[in-house]
């Protein structure tokens, strides 16, 4: 998911054969394609912070049919800041609360999920992943070898092509933009899981 803030990044050019040559559908030109596959995942993650010592606290997995795969929490090592509480709502309190058990349990579940995975979608996945492997790296354990891409990417390419727009790619504004309301937006994984979902497919509607 996201940083908070949101920060914008640096526009990358589009891969070969993703609509670059086409006005309005450069980055998304083949999700609907993508909606229609079984082996496309959808992830996001909640983290401890952004820096280089934050750790990956849950984990979100679903597919393009919006079934949930995987959603387990995971207790720190460090101890979670009040920012990124006030963020997500996640305190060591309340992942004992909830059962939240060690990254490396979890991490064994989040492996055999991502099995016959060609992609994994994420919305701000260079943050993610990169929060995946420091956490992974943090307790001597190998990231899955995966596929990834970035949904934002994606999505900030189209927008700007068919709006002029030069920012608000956040998770929450481009739903609001695209889908209005209908998914509870509170900023955890599994429903930003369902919000990334609910974004492409209103995108893929309009093309």
């Amino acid at each position: 998911m996201s940083p908070w803030p949101f920060q914008r990044r640096r526009r990358r050019r589009p891969a070969a054969g993703r609509g670059q040559g086409a006005r309005g559908r450069a980055g998304v030109a083949d999700w609907p394609q993508l909606l229609e596959r079984d082996d496309v995942l959808i992830l996001d993650t909640e983290t401890t912070g952004l820096d280089r010592r934050a750790e990956v606290i849950e984990v979100a997995l679903i597919n393009t049919r919006g079934e949930d795969l995987l959603h387990r929490l995971a207790l720190p090592q460090d101890d979670i800041p009040a920012s990124a509480s006030r963020v997500h709502g996640l305190t060591l309190g309340v992942l004992e609360q909830l059962g939240a058990g060690s990254w490396t349990e979890l991490h064994d579940e989040l492996s055999p999920a991502l099995d016959g995975a060609a992609l994994v979608l994420v919305y701000n996945a260079a943050f993610d992943r990169r929060l995946l492997q420091q956490t992974c790296d943090r307790h001597d354990l190998r990231l899955p070898a995966i596929s990834w891409r970035c949904a934002m990417n994606d999505y900030a390419a189209w927008h700007r092509l068919r709006r002029g727009a030069r920012r608000g790619y956040g998770l929450e504004q481009a739903f609001r933009r695209e889908c209005g309301a209908g998914i509870d937006q509170q900023h955890r994984a599994l429903s930003d899981c369902h919000m990334v979902l609910a974004l492409m497919k209103a995108v893929a509607a309009q093309k």
